[in-house]
Parts: structure tokens; C-alpha cells; sequence
């Protein structure tokens, strides 16, 4: 595994791991949040466990149903 690769999965596992602290900090079941976001509850379970990486559209689907919004920056 190249760096690139390393840094892709650790992404996802960060990203997945907001994602899931802010659905619990609201009271969310996954099944719960990918109806609001009117997408599978596997997608939900997919991108939490860092297995994926959601396009920018899902991202602002799942920010929009848990009341956030998405911040993107380049350091």
C-alpha cells in the first residue's frame, strides 16, 4: 500500500466516523438517516465503516438530513 492509498482510507474512516458520531449525537438509526436521505441504509452502513467514498452530492444529502452543512478546503 502507497501512501495515496493510506491516506484515502484513513479519509474514509474519519469522514464515516463523523458521519456516525453526529447520526448518534441526533438519535439517528442508520435506517433512519438513509430514509431521510432517501437512499439505501447499506449506503449509510458503507460510508460509515469507511468502506466508500461518497461523492459530494451524497455527502450534502446526509449533511442537509443531520441539520450540517459540508466544508471543503485544500491546505
Amino acid at each position: 500500500m502507497n501512501k495515496e492509498e493510506f491516506e484515502e482510507i484513513f479519509f474514509r474512516g474519519v469522514l464515516g466516523g463523523r458521519i456516525a458520531s453526529l447520526r448518534e449525537e441526533q438519535g439517528f438509526s442508520q435506517r433512519e438517516l438513509a430514509k431521510f436521505c432517501n437512499m439505501p441504509q447499506s449506503t449509510i452502513t458503507r460510508i460509515e465503516n469507511g468502506e466508500v467514498s461518497p461523492s459530494l452530492s451524497t455527502l450534502n444529502r446526509i449533511a442537509r438530513a443531520l441539520s450540517k452543512t459540508v466544508e471543503i478546503g485544500f491546505k
